[in-house]
C-alpha cells in the first residue's frame, strides 16, 4: 500500500522533531520552528516550499549568532513516496552543507588564504564539505573543485565574517548544468569553468555532485560592519525602503537628481543611498531578463575624477542584504497599492543599463537569447565608500 502524502506542516515537524538532528551528528534541540545547534550557535529554520506524492522542496534558512548573518540552502528530494523524498532532501542537506559546518564546529580546516579588498588585507580559514553525489553512478576521478576555482573565489572575498560557496555540477548525456554561487550570488564565469570537470565524466544517465566551502575571516582582520546582526539588517531595510519611497514620489528631474542627498539626510548613510541609486535598477532588471541574459558578477565603480575601482558583487557587504530589502519592500505595501508598486518596479527597470543592452540588441535585430554582460559600470561620488 502506498504511503499517504505528507502535508507541508507534517514534513516541517518531521524535520524539527529529530529528522535533521539524527543525521548531522551534532547536539541539536527544537526551538519553536527552528533547530538550534549550540556548538555552532546557529538556528536552522526549514521552509517547506513544495510537497508532492514523490517530491519535496525545502529551503533551509540558517541564522548564526556568532557570524551575525543568514545563510540559505535549497534541498530537494525525489522518491517513491513523500517519506523517501524527504529522506533524500534531508540527507543531501546533512551530508553536504551541514557536513561543512560540522568541520567548522570541530575545527577541521582545509587550509588558509589571504585576500585584499578596498586596500585592506583579510585572512581566512577555509572549511570544505564532503562532495555528495546523486544519480546513476559516479565520475571515474575525484573532483577537485577548490583546485579548479579556489583562486577565483579568493579574488571575490570582501569583508564579511563568513563567505559561503556552493558548487553544483551535473551531467545527463551531453546536457551539462553547473553552478557556482558565492554568498548566494551566481558567478557565471565560474559556473562555466566547472563544466571542464563534467566534460570528462564518462557516465550513463544523470549524475550530479555538490560541495560547499565555508570561508571564515580572522577576527583581527575583520573590519566593523554597520549593518551587522538582525537589528542591523532591519536598519538597512528601513534605509532602502526610504530610498524606494522617495523614488516612487519623484515628479521632476530636480527631485530625481536630489534623491541620493535626500535619502542620506534621512538615513545618515550616503554610501548606502548611492548603492540604492546604482544597484536597484539593475537588480529589478535582472529579475526581468535573467532567463535569457547572462549577467556577470563583476562591476566597475567610476568616480567623477575617473578613478575606477573594480569589485565583485559578493565582495560588497551591502549587496545581498540590499537585494533582499528591495523585494521585501516591493512585497510589503510600503510603496502603495499593487498598481503603484508595479509602476515603481517598471520605472526602475527602465533606468537600468541591462534594459539598454537588451533594447539595443533588439533594435539591431540581434538575438537576445544568450546575450552576456560581464561587468556593469556604476557612476559614484568621490566620497563613495567601498565596503
Amino acid at each position: 500500500m502506498a504511503s499517504a502524502v505528507l502535508t507541508a506542516e507534517e514534513v516541517k515537524n518531521r524535520i524539527l522533531d529529530g529528522g535533521l538532528a539524527d543525521l548531522i551528528e551534532l547536539k541539536a534541540e527544537r526551538k519553536g520552528n527552528s533547530v538550534y545547534i549550540p556548538e555552532l550557535k546557529i538556528s536552522i529554520t526549514p521552509n517547506v516550499h513544495e510537497v508532492r506524492e514523490n517530491f519535496v522542496n525545502i529551503v533551509f534558512s540558517i541564522w548564526s549568532d556568532e557570524w551575525e548573518t543568514e545563510l540559505t540552502e535549497v534541498s530537494v528530494g525525489a522518491g517513491n513516496d513523500t517519506e523517501s523524498a524527504l529522506g533524500m532532501a534531508l540527507g543531501m542537506f546533512a551530508y553536504s552543507f551541514m557536513n561543512g559546518l560540522k568541520n567548522v564546529a570541530e575545527n577541521r580546516p582545509a587550509g588558509n588564504v589571504t585576500s585584499y579588498f578596498a586596500g585592506n588585507e583579510h585572512k581566512w580559514t577555509v572549511y570544505a564539505s564532503n562532495i555528495t553525489g546523486a544519480g546513476n553512478g559516479k565520475p571515474d576521478e575525484v573532483s577537485e573543485y577548490w583546485e579548479l576555482i579556489g583562486k577565483d573565489i579568493v579574488r571575490r572575498l570582501g569583508n564579511q565574517k563568513i563567505t559561503y560557496v556552493k558548487v553544483y555540477t551535473s551531467r545527463n548525456g551531453s546536457n551539462v548544468i553547473c553552478e557556482c554561487r558565492i554568498n548566494d550570488v551566481p558567478v557565471p564565469v565560474l559556473s562555466k569553468k566547472l563544466e571542464t570537470v563534467t566534460e570528462k565524466w564518462n557516465v550513463d544517465g544523470f549524475v550530479s555532485e555538490k560541495q560547499f566551502f565555508f570561508i571564515i575571516q580572522d577576527d583581527d582582520t575583520l573590519r566593523k560592519y554597520r549593518y551587522a546582526g538582525k537589528e542591523g539588517r532591519e536598519k538597512l531595510y528601513n534605509a532602502v525602503a526610504e530610498y524606494m519611497k522617495l523614488y516612487g514620489k519623484v515628479n521632476s528631474e530636480e527631485e530625481f537628481m536630489s534623491i541620493v542627498d535626500d535619502t542620506a539626510k534621512i538615513t545618515g548613510d550616503r554610501t548606502l543611498a548611492e548603492e540604492c541609486h546604482c544597484f536597484i535598477p539593475e537588480i529589478c532588471a535582472e529579475r526581468v531578463y535573467a532567463d535569457f541574459l547572462h549577467i556577470g558578477d563583476g562591476m566597475i565603480l567610476l568616480r567623477p575624477d575617473d578613478q575606477a575601482a573594480e569589485a565583485f558583487r559578493s565582495q560588497l557587504s551591502d549587496y545581498m542584504p540590499l537585494q533582499e530589502a528591495v523585494f521585501r519592500a516591493f512585497n510589503s505595501g510600503v510603496l502603495g497599492d499593487r498598481h503603484k508598486t508595479d509602476e515603481v518596479f517598471s520605472s526602475f527597470v527602465s533606468q537600468s543599463s541591462l534594459k539598454n543592452v537588451v533594447d539595443q540588441a533588439r533594435e539591431q535585430d540581434a538575438t537576445v537569447e544568450g546575450l552576456a554582460v560581464q561587468q556593469i559600470i556604476y557612476h559614484v561620488d568621490v566620497d563613495f565608500e567601498l565596503r
